[in-house]
């Protein structure tokens, strides 16, 4: 049986299985700001990790907090090349047809660890600019509104590309805490197959894709990218083989293998 949040814990008491495994895509607790609730998420995490037969976590950082605990495999997040194809003609979204250039977009939940602060203020610094901002939206983003930051709430999967497609600059605006840095961002991958650069906070985890983004410590720094990248929107080195590497293909045949081991 394949789980994948820690409140999935009564499950396994419920539904007959051979097999448990346990998919930790995040560090869940830290999703909850209220200190009981972040407890609670904790405790079931824990009895999950302790219960099941194997353990996925899908960056490097996530492997580091359980590498004491058996059969435990690092298996990261990846990109639909098939879908996120730069090559494609995609017709501009209407919301983004009258907007005015360049364009500086970020895509994914917005929760309390996006940092929106850093892009409302330099939103304000460019008024000339635009802002996107795609995804559900689980925040007050009320103190954030200025005429150039652009809302656009959440879009299927199916159609970001030729929203990421029109895009000058992708933005990776995490706060830096316990739940961030332990976060392989899949929309990192989505960028970077869409042929985009990419403007990220220097995480711990993000630490190891130097190579590919461009990583800021700080509102100067990000400025300071953010102006070099619109006036010459150069791509980091990607070669075919980063992104055929980190395809959803071959990640499912790397599952499917280690599954087949402990399925018997």
């Amino acid at each position: 049986m394949w789980l994948s949040y820690p409140n999935q814990l009564f499950l396994t008491n419920l539904i007959p299985h051979k097999k448990l495994c346990y998919d930790i895509m995040d560090n869940y607790p830290y999703f909850r700001k209220i200190r009981f609730l972040k407890h609670q998420l904790d405790v079931m995490h824990r009895k999950l990790i302790d219960r099941v037969d194997l353990i996925f976590v899908s960056s490097t950082e996530l492997y580091k907090k359980l590498k004491n605990k058996k059969n435990i495999y690092v298996i990261k997040n990846a990109v639909d090349m098939t879908l996120f194809n730069p090559f494609l003609k995609y017709d501009i979204p209407s919301e983004l047809e009258n907007l005015s250039r360049p364009l500086v977009g970020v895509v994914g939940y917005v929760g309390h660890w996006i940092d929106l602060e850093i892009i409302y203020r330099s939103a304000k610094i460019h008024p000339k600019w635009s802002f996107i901002v795609i995804g559900p939206i689980h925040r007050n983003i009320n103190k954030y509104k200025v005429d150039n930051l652009y809302f656009l709430g959440e879009k299927k999967h199916s159609e970001l590309p030729k929203y990421i497609s029109f895009f000058d600059v992708c933005i990776i605006p995490f706060i830096k805490n316990e739940l961030t840095h332990k976060v392989n961002p899949v929309k990192m991958f989505e960028y970077l197959a869409m042929n985009k650069p990419v403007l990220a906070a220097q995480t711990e985890e993000l630490k190891r894709y130097q190579d590919y983004c461009y990583l800021y410590s700080g509102f100067k720094e990000f400025e300071s990218y953010l102006n070099k990248l619109i006036k010459n929107p150069s791509v980091k080195k990607i070669c075919n083989s980063f992104l055929e590497n980190n395809s959803w293909k071959k990640r499912g045949k790397t599952i499917s293998t280690i599954i087949s081991k402990y399925a018997k």
